[in-house]
């Protein structure tokens, strides 16, 4: 398998192609030329279906772009995904660290995608966070310094031994310091076309600021009760309003594509400015499992680390009645 590509044996079931949009590979050049990649010998007649669409079904396990291998000959209950390399390494400060685990990045997607679940490693020059899919964040710097400023999200998922501390956890957050991780995650996606990852590796180091007190503040709340109220702040602060009109190009584009929660405010928001009513919708009762994809927003550098674009309160009548 070429470095573009990596294959999953078996991941997708022959009755996927209820769930997921494909179109089969018809030109000869591009179909050859996957055949290469996979190392797929001559003889063997297969066909490669592109993966378009995705329900909500199967969007834990296949990704737009991935490639169905389809044999022939073979009736396979489950079928191989070729699956593009997504890698995104950011060096800084590594001078005097010349040692390189080449391991820790194939360690980390391989046990995500055993688990289907998020993924971390790390040693004192490096570490690597893998989504459910195997797209993968690496980040090297000086030695002892990959981790620098996320020591309190090591101690809540259990990567640094709290029994030996002066003052062990009282209550451990590690939903919340997933969630750190997983802004981080986005933060690098998003930046994938950029020229360099130094903007989005100095973003990162907001993350935790970001999102640690709203997130711990839902902590352990059922993800599916609306129990949260979440109240958008004033669009005329210079600070906030960057943010909504960030993501009102975004609604505007494809509305279902923006969190429930964000989404009404910015259906408010767009029907003041098309009707000049006063009226709008600032206030939103939403679930922990909402509130998470919201919250996934502080990857975006408009969600200023000084002041947050919304405000959120647990009602405490709603989650006491759970």
């Amino acid at each position: 398998m070429s470095s573009d590509y990596f294959l999953i044996g078996g991941l997708f079931p022959q009755r996927g192609f209820s769930v997921v949009d494909t179109y089969e590979v018809e030109d000869f050049r591009d179909a050859e030329r996957l055949r290469r990649e996979a190392e797929i010998p001559e003889d063997q007649k297969v066909s490669f279906h592109v993966v378009t669409f995705i329900s909500s079904e199967a969007d834990d396990w296949m990704a737009e772009g991935d490639i169905v291998i389809k044999r022939l000959d073979l009736e396979e209950e489950f079928m191989d995904v070729m699956r593009p390399n997504i890698h995104l390494f950011y060096e800084t400060g590594v001078r005097q660290n010349p040692e390189r685990d080449e391991e820790l990045p194939h360690r980390t997607r391989a046990n995500s995608l055993r688990t289907g679940r998020w993924s971390f490693e790390t040693d004192s020059s490096e570490y690597v966070i893998s989504d459910p899919l195997g797209r993968l964040v690496h980040i090297r710097t000086a030695k002892n310094s990959a981790t620098s400023g996320l020591t309190k999200v090591l101690y809540h998922i259990g990567i640094v031994d709290q029994s030996k501390a002066k003052k062990p956890l009282k209550h451990k957050r590690p939903w919340t310091a997933w969630l750190v991780l997983k802004v981080i995650h986005r933060i690098f996606m998003d930046n994938r076309g950029e020229p360099t990852f130094g903007p989005a590796f100095r973003q990162s180091k907001l993350a935790l600021g970001k999102v640690w007190e709203p997130a711990s503040d839902v902590e352990g709340l059922p993800g599916n009760v609306p129990c949260i109220r979440l109240t958008r702040n004033n669009m005329r602060r210079p600070l906030i309003r960057g943010f909504w009109e960030r993501l009102l190009v975004d609604y505007l584009e494809d509305e279902y594509l923006v969190p429930r929660g964000l989404r009404e405010m910015c259906r408010g928001i767009q029907y003041k400015r098309e009707t000049r009513s006063r009226n709008s919708v600032h206030e939103v009762m939403v679930t922990p499992d909402e509130f998470e994809k919201i919250l996934m927003y502080a990857a975006w550098p408009e969600w200023s680390e000084w002041q947050s674009p919304i405000r959120w309160e647990v009602v405490e009548e709603n989650a006491e009645a759970i």
